[in-house]
């Protein structure tokens, strides 16, 4: 219970049930568990209207939170902020497809008023790099590098920034990517999800796996880092689709990329999304508007379920903890070394433990049955992997 003005006791969900409904868009579940949404209404706060997300800034975790600069050698502190909403595009699995379908796709503040809300926070924080969390940050090029620009004036380029970007808004910057990096742009986290050419089409990514590699390229060309983001499985799948996945892996210099996520991530079915509906059509059921179905027991092509089954359930389950401590116990040793024969041997040793998720996923899929074409393996083995 809560206390209202008058200082008597009125059960909380009472009050929440009552009042919600007079909020337009908004979905709830009741104490019960039953769930009701309201009136519909095409209503979008202009972005000129909206506040300074950093003048509120009392999360404890977002207080702590730090950025390693690799290029500088440094650890900076830093904060983070939302400066869009939306997306242009329309990825068919992606859930910003469902949250825009009754207003515009994408609004965002100017770059005058970003650099604004960053100078008004750095009065009260002290923090050296801005983690940009929008969707699509770079959706429109000018913006872009009007707020670089400003930021890098304002602050003498002591303060970095990362952000994120699709494929082909990343491209129609490649030219102004080393620009961008001297005005302190650090990493680009980069919305590829596959290296598969049918799987993209699956998605509505409207790129091509050259686009994937060129993006990827053009951020490590310039020493930018690279936020991977990427989808390995999906229940509407075959094989080949997988080793495709692998070979672009290899193809665009991400073997040894420091996290291990995207070898394991499978395609979530978001309520809304196109794959959603198409799933429903074809399975003949709908699912309730709260549930998230578990994707790994939709997964139709038995072949692509025998190699999920066996790569989580006998290989990231029990041994990718282990492997991932072995790998930070070794940089720890590296840092802390002054032999060279150590640290050489440390060096090459963790280039082959960050290759094992890569080479268990790959011998997996040369290795269950011979219904579907594979790969002959000469591109793995003929590749220098240091």
């Amino acid at each position: 219970p809560t206390k209202n003005t008058n200082k008597n006791l009125t059960p909380k969900q009472i009050f929440i049930d009552n009042h919600l409904q007079d909020i337009p868009n908004a979905v709830w579940i009741s104490a019960t568990g039953k769930t009701y949404e309201t009136y519909k209404q095409k209503i979008q706060l202009p972005a000129t209207e909206w506040e300074n997300p950093l003048l509120e800034y009392c999360s404890e975790r977002l207080q702590n939170l730090y950025f390693t600069d690799r290029r500088d050698g440094k650890k900076r502190r830093s904060i983070a902020l939302t400066s869009s909403r939306g997306c242009p595009l329309a990825c068919s699995f992606c859930a910003i497809v469902a949250a825009d379908k009754d207003g515009p796709k994408w609004r965002a503040v100017d770059a005058t008023t970003l650099v604004n809300w960053i100078v008004e926070a750095h009065k009260q924080y002290s923090f050296e790099h801005i983690y940009m969390m929008d969707a699509n940050f770079f959706v429109r090029k000018d913006r872009v590098l009007e707020f670089s620009e400003k930021l890098y004036k304002l602050f003498g380029g002591e303060i970095t920034w990362s952000s994120s970007s699709t494929v082909g808004y990343l491209l129609k910057l490649r030219t102004e990517l080393p620009k961008l990096v001297t005005q302190g742009l650090r990493l680009v986290e980069m919305g590829i999800e596959s290296g598969s050419q049918t799987q993209l089409d699956y998605m509505n990514k409207r790129v091509t796996v050259k686009n994937n590699i060129d993006a990827i390229r053009a951020l490590q060309i310039n020493g930018i880092d690279v936020g991977l983001d990427f989808i390995m499985f999906y229940h509407d799948q075959q094989k080949r689709e997988i080793i495709e996945n692998l070979s672009f892996l290899l193809n665009s210099g991400m073997t040894e990329h420091e996290s291990f996520d995207h070898y394991f991530n499978i395609m979530m079915i978001y309520p809304g999304t196109p794959v959603r509906d198409n799933l429903e059509r074809k399975m003949g059921i709908k699912f309730n508007l709260i549930d998230l179905p578990n994707s790994r027991q939709l997964i139709e092509n038995q072949e692509v379920k025998e190699i999920y089954d066996a790569y989580i359930d006998y290989f990231a389950k029990p041994l990718l903890n282990s492997l991932e401590n072995a790998i930070s116990i070794n940089i720890e040793k590296i840092s802390q070394s002054t032999s060279p024969r150590e640290i050489a041997h440390l060096s090459l040793l963790n280039i082959y433990l960050r290759h094992m998720p890569f080479k268990i996923l790959w011998g997996l899929c040369q290795r269950t049955g011979e219904r579907t074409v594979i790969f002959t393996g000469k591109e793995f083995q003929h590749t220098p992997l240091s």
